[in-house]
């Protein structure tokens, strides 16, 4: 290799570690810059916390659990009704909502007030099922108390009529529970009838 080739080369080699000497430079110049700047804005909160009389925080805590009660409470917000929903159309016939009891005191009420008129038959099983699925108690209760007997509708009191109701039920199949059916039209329309799953 000429003289010439050699003295290019040193300089090339040179330029190269001059300019990887630069960067590195400019590196460790950059990370001091970077690291006066978070000590400046530590040492301006410290002041600040200072001047209020606030006990400092870890940057990242104050951050994310300032956020956290206001998404807990929106959250909630959010899903309440639908949980109010939920509940209220939770309850069902399948899920026993009538005593035995009840049903009992139903079928003496019924041989007392609807026998000479109509069978058990009428209102109980397929017929029960195919008048009154997918409505509530609540319709049947209403469309009962307010056309039977029918010599005297109305007549009978509302613990009555749902005792009846109660009676319609366990001879079609649907499991007595541990509360008796109420008595307010309200209560009652949340109670969906639906088919026995066999």
């Amino acid at each position: 290799m000429s003289l010439r080739g050699r003295e290019l080369q040193c300089s090339t080699t040179k330029e190269r570690e001059g300019r990887r000497d630069a960067h590195e430079h400019l590196g460790r110049v950059g990370d001091a810059v970077t690291v006066n700047l978070r000590r400046r804005e530590q040492e301006s909160r410290k002041d600040y916390c200072r001047q209020k009389s606030v006990k400092m925080k870890p940057v990242t805590s104050w951050c994310w659990l300032n956020g956290l009660p206001f998404a807990v409470t929106l959250g909630f917000v959010i899903l309440a009704p639908f949980w109010g929903v939920a509940a209220q159309d939770a309850a069902s016939v399948t899920g026993g909502v009538f005593t035995p009891d009840q049903a009992d005191r139903g079928r003496r009420q019924f041989q007392i007030s609807c026998d000479s008129c109509h069978t058990v038959a009428e209102h109980t099983k397929q017929n029960f099922e195919s008048k009154w699925s997918g409505q509530t108690v609540g319709d049947m209760f209403d469309l009962i108390s307010n056309t039977m007997p029918e010599n005297d509708p109305g007549s009978l009191k509302p613990e009555e009529y749902a005792s009846v109701v109660a009676f319609f039920l366990s001879e079609s199949g649907y499991p007595g529970g541990a509360k008796e059916l109420p008595t307010d039209l309200e209560s009652l329309k949340k109670i969906r009838i639906e088919p026995i799953t066999k």
